[in-house]
């Protein structure tokens, strides 16, 4: 979506702890803490409320952008993200379950965790990181 967003808006795309070449950090992560890591980033730049777009936990991260720090968002577009665990259907709560450990997503998508450790500053924290989407994505 970038590039054809880009052609008329300015895009400033940011991604989570731990994701892209985004540091883990040392805090546990919550869709709160990248909620207010996307506020601050928003803030940093002096600019009027975007239009936040958020995509699977992006989508749920932009609920939280909008309910905690509403003077950051001007319009939000939330694509495929629940309000919460609770909000899953079973099969996908059973998704969830299918890649909620490194080895169990190594084996489902290897190219994925390959290119995703490629991008990550400290690639040695891929396990830690997984173990703490998975705590994130079980908060029921």
């Amino acid at each position: 979506l970038i590039p054809a967003l880009s052609r008329d808006y300015q895009v400033i795309a940011i991604p989570t702890r731990g994701h892209g070449k985004s540091e883990l950090g040392g805090r546990p992560l919550s869709y709160r803490l990248f909620a207010d890591d996307c506020a601050a980033v928003i803030r940093s730049l002096k600019v009027p409320p975007v239009n936040l777009i958020g995509f699977s936990d992006g989508a749920i991260t932009a609920y939280q952008v909008a309910a905690t720090h509403p003077d950051v968002v001007g319009r939000l577009i939330a694509v495929g993200g629940p309000l919460g665990f609770q909000d899953y259907s079973a099969a996908g709560a059973a998704e969830l379950d299918q890649y909620n450990t490194p080895a169990k997503l190594a084996a489902l998508a290897p190219k994925f965790v390959a290119e995703r450790k490629w991008l990550m500053p400290d690639s040695t924290a891929w396990n830690s990181f997984v173990g703490q989407l998975a705590d994130m994505w079980s908060q029921r």
